[in-house]
């Protein structure tokens, strides 16, 4: 069951003789430092006396002195004071840390609460000691009122849901203290790589195909418990803690993009591996915005952050440590970055201290002050441990991870970062009966994947946060690793199973490490890959998330032959005999109507109708306005393009949940909903648009407020980078930066305006310009006007480069102008520099107050 409590400052009343208090033992993941030591950090830094130290050590726990230094490794704990010496150096991850007696537990609330009410402690160390003992009340409310009920998520799905099992593979098999622990991903070219941590190392496996083969194991000490890895460009970055474990960077540039490696061939030479220290800092890791943050949950250090634009194989420490107690930073177990409002914040999960804080990072590489807690999330009286914090593709939504199953998962509104609200808390389907713990969790559009300890990996439907959540599929890593339907384990609540999953690989590919079956590579069905039903606002904006991999290559446009559709009468057709069929541009055009289960063909058969690109529209496609009276109401692209600008951005930016099979306006009518700022009243009829640029790629948005600052990118084998940039007609003026490997000093500039364009490059144009060289063109043939592309539709700009040579070329996205050509300029390189590969794309708009868009590949 969970507790809840209602602990609210400063008032609080209650007859603790009343209360039921149930001892339950502590998770060994919960912390690192024995109760001693905190203890002794609390009287160093002031947050409690002498007086109040010696009483909590000699008078509650007077009876059980070895409470307070007893190792995990000791099995002969007895009695309550061993309590306080518990440390978390536990061996085996089975053994659980004893709670204290009724009588203890009883006389110990008393006495925190007697000193909180007459301010001898503050709120904040109050309720840490009330978390370090667990002095929680076992029959309490929740604090927020407003607030639904934690409940089980409820699951209408037969099998495993929306998931499948793609392969797996126990490579290592686990024993005595040996497991498997954090994974990552990384693409290159064609292949896609699970970077998976043991107790022993890191191993490099191909996961491209159901034949997954491990490339390499790279040995590394320590870190038999916690290992984790995350990437930025083409380095992977591991963090350990344990005994000793150390920190490594790893430069993946050897890794093959196209032919596979062999079993065991270990392409990664030595000179590619480093050891740079850092001993006990890698509990876990995150890469975001080109900085490394190694996150130690110690409540000593909190986190390490490091910089890693300038030298990615030698980062630049930026802070040594985020402890600072007046500034409100905690045990610092894990972190995000996400942007809101053209700020970065640091989203810090701080374990004991019941919260997830907000620090804004922005400057931080410029800035002489140190980083400070800005805000955090709403106090909950519960005994719980923020373990992660991972937030919603539109940048809205944090969810937090409950790792002492208190409640689970929790759910904050952070549209507002300085005003973080709760929205509700929720746990897996089966909760009610089989209380699982959960660890980390992964967010794709609608769908929010966990990795759920012995209930295996848990995928639920965030798409409604403030009104529902629904668990929409599972796989059992740790009950029934052969899928066989026969559960080999039970639930026992203790930290087995699905320990991390990820899910940024091109392909869609979602993998799982579970710590004693190992690696699990699962995708979606078809039609589920987690798009989302609203595209995500200007405000707050999405971090690139984690923007450690090289992950421009192209989104998968997902279409199988036996997909169904919504035919006519209610009948079911499927994408083969569409295929197949005479009138299939026909039947994609007219056919849109949809119901829960089948979707119109150009969502289900979206390569035969040529609907893979982002900005697909059907002028006869219908989008979900609302409900009433149990009716479903919906409208259709070439009604809302009927509407006055202001009319057509009132209506996307209100309406954008889905129902009835029916997507949102913005996903439905992208075009329309692009322009109301730029069209006249109505838009020309359009047949389902086919753009010139590539299909099914991941375009990446920017603006004049939000410009596109160090996108990491990777453009395979190819001898030839491409670059795409996707322009309004109306003109605009912007630029795009292409950095080399050795950043500011290899990169190319292209600026562009109405009629001129100029190219950069160091030493490598005709006119002097801020010290280095550059060459204008003209634009002679505008793509724009009478006879060409109407002010409020796009053009293409690609940029082409090679070793020796860079190319721009301007052309038509608009089926009905055929792929026309408006200028082309080519421009030899003179200088060595500019010939590196690119690695990174900045992009800024300098006029224009609407979206460009920019992609790789």
């Amino acid at each position: 069951m969970r507790l809840r409590s209602a602990f609210l400052p400063p008032l609080y009343a209650i007859s603790v003789g009343l209360l039921l208090f149930i001892p339950r033992v502590w998770a060994n993941m919960d912390m690192f430092e024995s109760f001693r030591y905190r203890l002794n950090f609390l009287r160093e830094h002031n947050q409690i006396s002498k007086k109040q130290y010696n009483h909590i050590v000699f008078q509650l726990i007077k009876n059980d002195p070895q409470i307070l230094d007893v190792s995990m490794e000791d099995k002969s704990i007895k009695n309550d004071t061993q309590i306080l010496d518990i440390s978390m150096e536990d061996k085996s991850m089975q053994h659980s840390r004893p709670s204290l007696s009724i009588e203890v537990t009883l006389a110990f609330f008393e006495w925190i609460q007697k000193e909180f009410n007459e301010d001898r402690l503050s709120f904040e160390t109050a309720d840490l000691i009330r978390n370090l003992f667990n002095l929680y009340p076992a029959s309490v409310e929740i604090s927020d009122a407003s607030a639904p009920p934690n409940e089980p998520a409820p699951a209408n799905y037969e099998g495993n849901g929306i998931v499948e099992l793609f392969s797996r593979l126990d490579y290592d098999p686990a024993f005595w203290r040996y497991t498997y622990t954090g994974i990552w991903g990384y693409a290159k070219g064609k292949r896609e790589y699970a970077l998976h941590c043991t107790s022993k190392g890191l191993n490099i496996l191909d996961v491209t195909t159901d034949d997954i083969v491990r490339v390499q194991f790279i040995a590394m000490e320590g870190g038999w418990v916690w290992r984790d890895v995350a990437t930025h460009l083409n380095y992977a970055y591991v963090g350990s803690q344990g005994e000793g474990g150390e920190a490594f960077i790893i430069n993946l540039e050897n890794l093959s993009g196209s032919s596979a490696h062999g079993e065991g061939s270990d392409p990664i030479p030595p000179e590619h591996i480093k050891n740079i220290g850092w001993a006990e800092y890698g509990h876990t890791v995150n890469v975001d915005k080109g900085l490394l943050f190694l996150n130690t949950a110690k409540f000593d250090i909190g986190c390490a952050i490091f910089d890693l634009l300038e030298d990615p194989w030698n980062p630049k420490l930026l802070v040594e440590s985020t402890i600072d107690l007046q500034n409100g930073f905690g045990d610092c177990h894990d972190s995000f970055v996400q942007t809101i409002d053209d700020k970065d914040f640091f989203i810090v999960s701080e374990g004991r201290k019941k919260k997830w804080t907000f620090s804004d990072i922005t400057d931080i590489r410029t800035s002489d002050e140190s980083i400070k807690v800005s805000s955090e999330t709403p106090f909950l009286d519960s005994h719980f441990y923020a373990h992660e914090g991972v937030v919603s593709d539109d940048g809205k939504t944090l969810f937090g991870f409950d790792e002492f199953d208190g409640f689970d998962i929790v759910a904050y509104d952070i549209s507002d970062p300085s005003d973080p609200k709760l929205i509700r808390m929720f746990q897996w389907s089966g909760d009610s009966t089989e209380s699982a713990h959960v660890h980390n969790g992964f967010v794709r559009g609608d769908y929010l994947f966990v990795a759920y300890y012995e209930a295996g990996l848990r995928v639920f439907d965030i798409s409604n946060i403030q009104e529902r959540v629904s668990q929409v599929g599972h796989y059992e890593t740790y009950r029934d690793p052969n899928g066989d339907g026969v559960f080999e384990k039970e639930i026992s609540g203790q930290y087995n199973g699905a320990w991390n999953v990820y899910l940024d690989l091109p392909s869609g590919k979602i993998l799982v490490s579970d710590r004693k079956y190992g690696l699990y590579v699962m995708t979606l069905k078809a039609g589920h890959d987690g798009t989302p039903s609203a595209m995500p606002s200007d405000s707050p904006t999405a971090s690139n998330h984690p923007s450690h991999i090289p992950s421009s290559a192209p989104t998968p446009c997902p279409e199988d032959d036996d997909n169904v559709f919504l035919y006519k009468n209610g009948q079911e057709k499927t994408c083969r005999w569409l295929k197949k069929n005479k009138s299939k541009k026909k039947h994609c055009e007219k056919l849109v109507n949809a119901t829960p289960m089948l979707p119109a063909p150009q969502d289900a058969c979206p390569v035969t109708c040529d609907a893979c690109d982002p900005f697909y529209e059907n002028k006869k496609s219908k989008f979900y306005l609302k409900e009433k009276k149990g009716k479903i109401k919906t409208k259709t692209c070439q009604w809302l393009a009927k509407k006055k600008g202001p009319k057509i951005t009132k209506i996307c930016n209100k309406y954008t949940a889905s129902g009835g099979g029916y997507g949102p306006p913005l996903k439905v009518c992208p075009q329309t909903c692009a322009i109301p700022t730029l069209a006249p009243s109505h838009v020309p009829s359009m047949t389902p648009s086919k753009s010139s640029s590539p299909s099914g790629k991941t375009w990446h948005e920017f603006t004049k407020g939000d410009p596109l600052v160090k996108f990491p990118v990777y453009n395979g084998d190819s001898e030839t980078e491409k670059f795409f940039v996707r322009v309004p007609c109306r003109g605009s003026h912007f630029k795009i930066l292409l950095f080399g490997h050795y950043g500011q000093n290899s990169h190319i500039e292209l600026w562009h305006k109405r009629s001129t364009g100029n190219i950069f490059c160091n030493e490598g144009g005709d006119k002097d310009w801020f010290g280095g060289k550059y060459t204008e063109f003209p634009i002679k043939s505008t793509p724009c006007g009478p006879g060409a592309i109407p002010e409020y539709l796009y053009f293409i700009i690609r940029i082409e480069k090679s070793s020796d040579s860079i190319k721009i070329i301007a052309s038509s996205e608009d089926p009905d102008i055929s792929d026309r050509i408006y200028y082309e300029a080519t421009f030899d390189e003179t200088d060595g520099a500019c010939s590196q590969p690119t690695h990174e794309v900045s992009a800024q708009d300098l006029d224009y107050f609407g979206k460009i868009l920019f992609f790789a590949g």
